[in-house]
This record gives C-alpha cells, structure tokens and sequence, in this order.
C-alpha cells in the first residue's frame, strides 16, 4: 500500500481512520513501534514537538505493517537502513516548476514560487526536526532523475531496487554484502 503524503495528513488529523490503521498491529507491531521510537530518541538525541512526534509514531505505525510505501515525511531517516529502501526521486527545476503548474493550475511564477517554498519546507523539516542532512547522497539508497530517466524507467529502478535488497537482507540478521556476479543473476 502506497502512504504518500496526503494519505499521512489525513490519518493524523482524522482519528477514526488512524485508529482503523493502529487496530491491529502485526505481532510485536506495537512493540516495535517503541523500540524504534526510542532508539531515535537516544541515538539522535530527537526533542521534537508533539505534532511532529505525532507523525513519527505513526510513520513508524504504518512501516511496523510492512509491505508498504512511504512517500516522504523523512520515513527514510526513520527507520532501519537494513531493512528500508531510501529513496530520492530529483529532478530539474524547470521539469517540477512544469509539473507543478499544470498539476495545480498555475503560472510558471507562482509554481516557481510554491517549489523553491515546499523544498525550504522539507529541508526545514529533516534538519531541524530529525536532525538529518537530506543533501547528503550517501544516506540514500537510491537517487532516481525523472527529469532524465522519466517516471516510468525511474519507477522500475526502483521496483529492482526494491527486490534486489529484499533479496539481499535478512531483518533478523547483518545485511548481505552482494557481489556484483550475484546481482547480474546466472
């Protein structure tokens, strides 16, 4: 199940649908929950106000159910490297400006303007409240241009991605460190 951002602000505001998601938990869902909060809590030193550890817990919340995407909201930085896919989908910004006003109706000017605003934003939002360095490509697994690839191709690397670490990494133990003759196949 895809959880992008839209659907993320609509559990946290909406209680009804939030306690349908959190109502059955996995096995050790809960607990993991926790854990996972914690261990952020005292590797990163996280004091974040109780909004924003409202959208934690429940980025957290929905990982624990597994088998789900995640679109934004740091969840990269959230959870565990070894068994998450971090992602950063870029582009030009002549192609987002693009997107953005067609997408949302309007001019180049204003679209422009709501990008260079949602990037602030969202840098914003990883460096202070998740005290991460979203610039830093080594933190990603993956870095996609659509600009370049086009959303098709970049959906597919992804997917490989994906089924190449799932492959690869065994949650219960160190990840496997692949070589290249075992991703090429036989």
């Amino acid at each position: 199940q895809v959880f992008d951002q839209e659907m993320i602000d609509y559990l946290i505001v909406n209680e009804s649908g939030r306690a349908q998601l959190l109502a059955e938990p996995p096995d050790g869902g809960r607990q993991w929950v926790e854990e996972r909060y914690r261990k952020l809590w005292g590797d990163r030193g996280l004091k974040t106000d109780p909004e924003t550890e409202s959208l934690i817990r429940l980025v957290l919340a929905v990982a624990a159910r597994g088998d789900a995407v995640i679109v934004g909201r740091g969840a990269g930085f959230l959870l565990p490297g070894e068994t998450t896919l971090h992602v950063r989908v870029v582009s030009t910004l002549d192609s987002r400006v693009n997107y953005l006003a067609q997408a949302l109706r309007m001019t180049r000017e204003e679209a422009a303007e709501e990008v260079r605003a949602r990037d602030d934003r969202r840098a914003r939002y990883l460096t202070r409240s998740l005290l991460c360095n979203p610039s830093d490509p080594t933190v990603y697994d993956l870095i996609v241009n659509t600009g370049r690839l086009g959303v098709e191709a970049a959906a597919q690397c992804i997917g490989w991605a994906v089924r190449t670490k799932q492959q690869f990494v065994d949650p219960a133990g160190p990840p496997h460190t692949a070589g290249i003759d075992e991703l090429a196949g036989p």
